[in-house]
């Protein structure tokens, strides 16, 4: 992406194209359908992206840098470890339902054809967001309430339940999102994760 003062429209052009390649995906969307939208030529495009794939990747990782934003924001924050796994959890709900374009563009990518998915994009945010969460599950571990042994566990199970919340928001079959599910999420992890917990042991 181009380094502008005039990033209204280069955010323009990516809000525009995501929306575009959520409901015809990457493949069937042109470059002329984006800039039209957009308001833009199609020359203006390729001076802020470079090309169709540069504004993909772009589109991609533009969630991912907000994300790490917010997070460094929770991380900066005098809060505990549940706290911070609740705020991580509650950020991750709360935009399914404020950017369900850019979730389903993201689900397209990541399990459609292979022409719609750029891996290298991919991988830089699961990489990103490694390192958040690894850090607020380590502090987690610090403060006694994750067992050490257990910690990739935890940190896989708090994974698989975000990511199958967006596919089932994406299905239509999960349409109730607030604070208090994020809550109850951290939860019943950190009950099934407590050091000396046996297991099938009440807790």
């Amino acid at each position: 992406m181009k380094e502008t003062h005039d990033n209204g429209v280069a955010e323009r052009i990516l809000r525009v194209s995501v929306a575009l390649f959520a409901s015809k995906g990457y493949s069937a969307t042109s470059t002329r359908e984006i800039a039209q939208a957009a308001g833009i030529t199609k020359p203006m495009l390729y001076y802020y992206y470079g090309s169709k794939e540069g504004l993909r990747h772009a589109a991609l990782l533009h969630y991912g840098r907000d994300t790490a934003s917010r997070f460094d924001g929770i991380l900066a924050s005098p809060l505990t470890a549940r706290e911070r796994l609740v705020e991580v959890a509650w950020s991750h709900l709360s935009n399914l339902v404020d950017e369900p374009d850019y979730f389903r563009f993201a689900m397209i990518s990541l399990f459609g054809p292979s022409e719609e998915c750029p891996k290298e994009a991919l991988q830089e945010f699961a990489q990103l967001m490694d390192s958040y969460h690894g850090r607020i599950v380590d502090q987690a571990v610090a403060e006694g309430i994750v067992a050490p042994d257990s910690r990739d566990l935890f940190l896989s199970a708090f994974r698989g339940i975000l990511i199958s919340y967006t596919i089932e928001r994406q299905l239509g079959t999960r349409l109730e999102i607030d604070r208090p599910l994020a809550e109850e999420i951290i939860r019943r992890l950190l009950q099934g994760f407590r050091p000396g917990d046996a297991l099938g042991q009440s807790p």
